[in-house]
């Protein structure tokens, strides 16, 4: 059977929803493949659609999917992109974000054994500023808070921050990822990751691996973090908050305060970037 390869923003909810729901590695690709009409091209898809009429099926469910799927992250890019501009540019309207807009073309490959490659390029675009970090973000219950990874340990590790760590095979609770700083901000980031795995109480949940990934675990979000100036404003814990990249920007403050991350430490967002990460239910 050849394995199919779909071009698609937003389908990654589907898969981590349907493992954080307890649905059989099977079904999570069933539905991956029923959302993108199993990667058909359009000729295919046309003639599927004319059959679904023709048995009364609504043949448009997929569509509606995928655009609330598209909406979704663009609505999230759009917001974060307006984060990261402010302070270089005041912006009029929308359309200036949008002439600088970057694009993210994403491919899932799924396999039989319920593996999905996942695979990010981007092309880079003049005038945007520094990018914080290269990678995908999944949200998945809480209950999945117990995490293992291969790669730099026990700490936090950073680009910059990762000689005194070393590698192994580590165990903690999301929880225990957030650092105590009297402000809450990024923290818990993990470099070097060979593999990482997120599960519950009963060893349910999802494996990631990738060749020497960055990879955080916590229970907020970058954005619930940067939003509460104290910690006992941090919303309540609902999610388990999964970060996988290429790789995140150095931390700085050579001179404990201020000093910016060295150039060797950021992203180079001049070149094009592609990033191949795998993911599986367990």
């Amino acid at each position: 059977m050849k394995k199919r390869a779909v071009i698609l923003t937003g389908i990654l909810a589907c898969a981590a929803v349907a493992v954080v729901a307890g649905i059989p590695q099977q079904a999570i690709i069933t539905e991956i493949r029923h959302v993108v009409s199993a990667s058909q091209d359009e000729g295919e898809r046309e003639d599927a659609d004319t059959d679904n009429n023709a048995d009364g099926t609504d043949s448009e469910d997929a569509d509606d999917v995928l655009a609330q799927a598209q909406t979704m992250y663009a609505q999230y890019d759009y917001d974060n992109a307006i984060i990261l501009l402010k302070g270089q540019k005041d912006f009029d309207s929308n359309q200036d974000y949008m002439d600088l807009a970057a694009k993210c073309q994403v491919a899932y490959t799924v396999f039989g054994d319920g593996t999905v490659e996942t695979k990010l390029t981007y092309d880079p675009v003049e005038g945007l500023p520094d990018m914080p970090e290269f990678g995908m973000m999944f949200k998945l219950n809480a209950d999945y808070d117990n995490v293992e990874w291969y790669g730099y340990g026990p700490e936090e590790t950073y680009a910059d921050r990762r000689h005194g760590a070393k590698l192994g095979i580590y165990k903690n609770k999301a929880a225990d990822n957030m650092a105590k700083y009297l402000v809450p901000q990024e923290c818990g980031n993990k470099v070097g990751v060979r593999y990482a795995k997120v599960t519950d109480y009963k060893g349910r949940g999802l494996l990631f691996s990738g060749d020497e990934l960055s990879f955080s675990a916590l229970p907020y979000t970058p954005h619930e973090l940067e939003n509460a100036a104290h910690p006992y404003e941090l919303p309540q814990v609902h999610y388990t908050v999964v970060r996988v990249a290429l790789a995140q920007m150095g931390v700085g403050g050579d001179d404990s305060w201020g000093a910016w991350v060295h150039p060797e430490y950021n992203i180079d967002v001049t070149k094009p970037l592609e990033f191949t990460f795998r993911f599986r239910g367990i």
